[in-house]
């Protein structure tokens, strides 16, 4: 008998330690999974978040093209026929060749029309349609030459390898 009751509580013992082991591994899997269900739930907020930030950084890319072409427009179209117009006026006038004033209209003509002529680049600058057709080098070059009339800086640029833009 006393063999059977310890044949009986090893089988009870060993039944028991299966079981605690069963038991174990399954909150084990539990837990994993609620882990693994809860990172894959972040990823998803961190995606939206990240998401959300992409389409307002589009949106304020967006209305800042389009705030430039409405800004290149004004100067192209209103500014660019004043400045016109005032250089087609001072032409018109009938001054004597000695005069200094004469000379005063040339100069200012003159300064009008560097005027235009920078109006017309910077208008076409703000475009991004025009960095689109010309390129971005080209673009690039552009405002170079822009920042180097003003001679605060000194600029060199270099394009090495083929171009795709």
């Amino acid at each position: 008998m006393s063999g059977t009751i310890s044949q009986g509580v090893i089988i009870f013992i060993i039944g028991s330690i299966s079981l605690i082991l069963v038991m174990t591994v399954f909150v084990a899997l539990i837990i994993y999974k609620y882990q693994e269900r809860q990172n894959n739930y972040y990823k998803a907020i961190e995606t939206l978040r990240i998401n959300y930030q992409n389409s307002l950084l589009q949106s304020q890319i967006e209305i800042q093209e389009q705030t430039f072409q409405n800004i290149s427009r004004e100067i192209h179209d209103n500014i660019g026929q004043k400045l016109t117009l005032a250089k087609l006026l001072l032409n018109t006038l009938n001054l004597p060749e000695e005069s200094k004033i004469k000379s005063n209209v040339t100069d200012s003509v003159n300064i009008i029309s560097e005027s235009i002529t920078e109006l017309r680049d910077i208008s076409r600058s703000m475009s991004s349609a025009a960095i689109l057709g010309n390129g971005l080098i080209k673009a690039l070059e552009t405002e170079i030459t822009q920042l180097k009339k003003l001679k605060i800086f000194e600029i060199s640029f270099v394009v090495s390898g083929n171009t795709i833009f």
